[in-house]
């Protein structure tokens, strides 16, 4: 199983280094808004700890901008 795994990794490795890099920035940045769109949970604790530790300088609108960032 993990020679498959590895084979697996490797071609897809390989096919992102032969693509150009401005393809490779914009498949990244597509997967990374799908994992934030997907990913609801994790950026409700984000939200959450801003709201803990900046509660008192900052907006509630500010921390869901900032929760867009850290994701």
């Amino acid at each position: 199983m993990n020679m498959l795994l590895y084979f697996v990794a490797k071609a897809l490795i390989r096919l992102v280094q032969a693509l150009p890099l401005a393809w490779v920035a914009r498949i990244g940045r597509a997967c990374g808004i799908l994992a934030f769109i997907l990913d609801r949970r994790h950026r409700s604790v984000a939200i959450h700890n801003l709201t803990m530790c900046f509660e008192k300088e900052k907006s509630p609108a500010e921390f869901e901008v900032w929760a867009q960032f850290i994701e």
